[in-house]
């Protein structure tokens, strides 16, 4: 899983909360965004995302290299629409930053146990970022060496009978184990709510949750878990 800058992250997360602005008297809108890069009717490179549909020309260059088509990415970009919309009607996005996502689907497991109990890695802290097309989307914080990846599982009680499920978030490194100096390491990930969903959503199409991840052990061993600061967390699917 492709590591993401701290610096990028913590843009997304302040993105969030302002996303309008005017720089010289133009209208520029920055948007963070879950996305999938694609090719549109007439062979243009797009953004297709929760934002919209924008054109993508300064990602030709990454092609094949750091993206592909039809990868699912996190994204910061900016639309000015001042600006003309292109002959096939789209406007323009810029200045993109982007992340490939990678994605799963939680686990009912006994008591929410973790599936295979090998995501021994500590988490410092999560972010939701967005929910788009049934993907709820995480940033997730680590204090680990830079280039450490990490993958995640999400697991709930098989036999939960709450209306609103605990879910548990769990990491393990990823690749190779790599040494040096602590710092925040910042990751994004996905996880397909659908099944959750289809046990636990309400009349209204919401998904209420808990959120749990794991923070470390205890001296005895045990998992310690840190509850999502704004639990409960509501999805509403369309």
């Amino acid at each position: 899983m492709k590591k993401i800058l701290f610096g990028f992250l913590c843009l997304v997360i302040l993105s969030v909360s302002s996303c309008f602005k005017i720089e010289n008297k133009d209208d520029i809108i920055t948007f963070p965004s879950p996305a999938v890069l694609q090719y549109n009717s007439t062979n243009e490179l797009v953004l297709s995302s929760k934002a919209g549909v924008f054109l993508a020309p300064e990602l030709e260059s990454k092609l094949n290299t750091e993206i592909n088509i039809g990868d699912l990415v996190f994204s910061v970009f900016s639309v000015n629409l001042s600006k003309p919309k292109s002959a096939s009607g789209y406007y323009t996005a810029y200045d993109i930053l982007l992340a490939k996502v990678y994605t799963r689907t939680p686990v009912a497991t006994e008591g929410g146990v973790s599936e295979t109990g090998d995501y021994n890695s500590s988490i410092r802290e999560i972010q939701i970022l967005d929910f788009w097309n049934n993907y709820l989307y995480f940033g997730l914080i680590h204090s680990a060496p830079e280039g450490q990846e990490f993958v995640y599982e999400m697991t709930y009680d098989i036999n939960e009978k709450n209306k609103t499920p605990t879910v548990y978030i769990r990491a393990k490194k990823s690749g190779e184990d790599i040494t040096g100096d602590v710092t925040n390491t910042a990751m994004f990930y996905a996880f397909d709510m659908t099944e959750l969903a289809l046990k636990f959503i309400n009349s209204d199409n919401r998904l209420n949750l808990n959120i749990m991840f794991k923070t470390g052990v205890d001296k005895e061993g045990n998992e310690v878990f840190t509850n999502f600061p704004l639990n409960p967390v509501f999805l509403v699917f369309e």
